[in-house]
């Protein structure tokens, strides 16, 4: 579990540092500051760099609109990464460059694209010197499209895990006795079985649907990272707190490190809520960009964040 974090040149980070972690630790922020790029930065991280993950974040954003395809080259790819220079860190209080010190397999050279570097011919893994494999590190996005299903069932389907699942969506069904997954047309749909009736999960909702894919991406993210964007999408207010319950217990009971991002005034107060029960697992942080000083980071301990909840300040 990290206690602390240190970026610096990534997206929009010339320089960040949070010196304290928790195991829960919720972010908020305004548009454009930068909430979004520090769980990239962590999914990195915790990826070890996997080649797989930075096109997935470059395509997340459509920064992949300049593909090219070398058909003269062995397994040719080539992608355009979004970066302020040619360095780039993502762990806690280690720094890297890129070049050919530490990224002696890739081949790196910048294209006359202003901010932006290219990556050719990459291997199936980069490896940082004494950074960790971790395969365990899952990204929740801020929809429910799109989002990995199969892998992710298959690794927990008939295990013990597999009833946090149930768990999970009885915050919103007590009636829901099974879960599972239908491959119909190369698409996986998840299906629950509930008053002795199989229904698709989305057909009670889409916070439902938000609830299993959270859980889902939490129970395989054991022993590593979870990393959940925009917490509150799809959740209705009241099952908010109910939600942060579960998380808190299952991320302590699978050794999951959970970084959170929100825009919501009613996320904050559940997150808040639970927290008051274990002030030592939970960190609050708000993200504020500068057009002047650049992006700076601000922590809430408990009870600044329940004096600003009490008098209704708006810390996000």
């Amino acid at each position: 579990m990290l206690d602390s974090l240190y970026i610096k040149n990534f997206r929009l980070f010339k320089e960040l540092e949070i010196e304290h972690l928790g195991r829960i630790n919720l972010i908020v922020g305004r548009n454009n500051s930068g909430k979004t790029c520090l769980l990239e930065a962590l999914w990195i991280y915790g990826s070890n760099a996997n080649p797989t993950v930075l096109e997935k974040i470059i395509s997340q954003r459509d920064e992949n609109w300049e593909n090219t395809q070398l058909i003269d080259e062995p397994n040719p790819l080539r992608f355009i990464y979004y970066n302020y220079n040619d360095s780039i860190i993502i762990a806690p209080n280690k720094k890297l460059t890129l070049g050919e010190e530490n990224w002696q397999k890739m081949e790196l050279r910048f294209d006359n694209l202003g901010d932006r570097c290219s990556f050719k011919n990459y291997p199936p893994s980069i490896n940082f010197p004494d950074f960790p494999n971790n395969e365990h590190t899952q990204f929740v996005g801020t929809t429910i499209a799109n989002q990995p299903v199969e892998n992710l069932w298959n690794n927990i389907f008939v295990t013990p895990l597999e009833e946090h699942i149930i768990k999970g969506l009885h915050l919103f069904d007590q009636n829901i006795q099974k879960v599972g997954l239908v491959i119909k047309a190369e698409k996986n749909i998840p299906m629950i079985f509930v008053k002795d009736k199989r229904l698709p999960l989305k057909h009670l909702g889409e916070g439902l649907s938000r609830v299993f894919h959270i859980i889902l991406a939490l129970v395989n993210a054991k022993d590593g990272f979870l990393l959940i964007d925009e917490f509150e999408n799809g959740l209705h207010y009241t099952v908010q707190p109910k939600v942060w319950e579960l998380i808190f217990k299952l991320a302590k009971d699978l050794n999951v490190q959970v970084f959170a991002t929100t825009h919501s005034w009613d996320c904050v107060k559940g997150f808040h809520a639970v927290w008051e029960s274990q002030e030592d697992e939970g960190t609050f942080y708000r993200l504020d960009n500068n057009p002047d000083e650049g992006i700076s980071i601000m922590p809430y301990d408990l009870e600044s964040l329940g004096d600003s909840l009490e008098v209704e300040v708006d810390m996000r």
